[in-house]
């Protein structure tokens, strides 16, 4: 059975459809052929030699009379793209829609979508190494996206929340991977920090999640962030604020700390900064978590059984 994918040439979608490709692929049955080259999603429309088109790209119109599967990964009605104004019409036309949370499809009131999670390739984490109890000083890790003015505000708040936590504990340095085009106001707004800032660019956040005591997310406006699930699946304690889908993959005070206000934040980072034994705990049922539920071989088999349904 072939397979179009088609997708952005850059960021999570493009990441989450070469993933899903290359684990689909392993089943002899399948040949998912993913597309990004702007020439080929121009010509999408008009002709595919495959059973199936899936995109994370609205297409508004087609000529082929294919079964027809769109992923929508994110809030589109609150982004300010070229594809914003595109969806409602491929909404339309699609003969079926997954999202990868309970809250997008409430946000985006489609009733009929199919919910699929967002997955990582759990191989490519391996276990943890526990951390020595005792540490000269702690470490706390950022990762986001700074091309988006909601995370560059999220990073802000996480700067107030850590001043405050310098009160009770000094000895800790925040570390912020990522990179766009609000990290220069960034780097200027952290010079007012108390505590040690170290901006590391736009790298692969993987081997910092195995430096680090603590993943510190806040953002204004997310889903289902990737990054969450990462380091969960490092077997890093995770601390979040209350944004997007968070709730329906972390279990509060189980696997990971949500944080409803800023004040509530600071006294789970108190916490977590206080107790080494928690982070161990957190952390171990963190990784157990996304192998059980968020593990690419885990979730392909949704979109598997949704191929074989689209062509009987």
């Amino acid at each position: 059975m072939k397979i179009d994918l088609f997708s952005t040439r850059f960021g999570g979608p493009y990441a989450w459809g070469k993933q899903l490709a290359q684990v689909g692929n392993k089943n002899s049955r399948y040949e998912i052929s993913l597309h990004h080259k702007a020439w080929r999603l121009l010509l999408s429309p008009f002709f595919t030699f495959a059973n199936i088109i899936h995109s994370v790209i609205p297409i508004t119109f087609h000529f082929w009379s294919k079964p027809y599967l769109l992923t929508i990964k994110g809030d589109f009605t609150g982004e300010n793209n070229l594809w914003q104004s595109w969806y409602p019409k491929a909404i339309k036309r699609a003969d079926l829609i997954t999202v990868p949370s309970r809250f997008l499809k409430e946000r985006l009131n489609l009733k009929t979508a199919l919910v699929i999670p967002n997955a990582i390739n759990f191989a490519d984490f391996p276990i943890r190494t526990p951390a020595p109890t005792v540490r000269e000083e702690m470490t706390f890790l950022a990762v986001s996206n700074f091309w988006f003015e909601e995370k560059a505000q999220g990073l802000v708040k996480l700067f107030g929340i850590l001043n405050q936590l310098y009160a009770n504990q000094r000895n800790f340095e925040l570390l912020v991977v990522g990179d766009g085009k609000y990290l220069p106001s960034l780097k200027s707004q952290a010079k007012n920090n108390r505590f040690k800032t170290t901006f590391l660019g736009q790298k692969n956040a993987r081997p910092y999640y195995y430096q680090a005591d603590v993943l510190a997310y806040y953002s204004l406006h997310d889903n289902m962030p990737n990054v969450l699930l990462e380091a969960m699946a490092a077997g890093l304690p995770v601390l979040t604020n209350a944004v997007g889908a968070v709730s329906e993959f972390i279990d509060d005070g189980q696997n990971g700390f949500v944080a409803a206000t800023e004040a509530e934040y600071l006294l789970k980072l108190k916490s977590l900064a206080a107790d080494p034994d928690l982070r161990k705990r957190l952390g171990q049922a963190a990784r157990q978590q996304v192998f059980q539920k968020f593990n690419w071989e885990a979730v392909i088999k949704e979109y598997l059984k949704i191929y074989e349904s689209l062509v009987h």
